[in-house]
């Protein structure tokens, strides 16, 4: 399903999303 799909996306993206952050604020620190 569309909807599924998309929910599934959103959350891979805002994993990713996390990580990415986490990986910046070490690099940064």
């Amino acid at each position: 399903r569309e909807d599924f799909a998309g929910s599934a996306q959103d959350r891979r993206r805002a994993m990713v999303a996390r990580s990415v952050r986490d990986l910046l604020e070490d690099g940064y620190s």
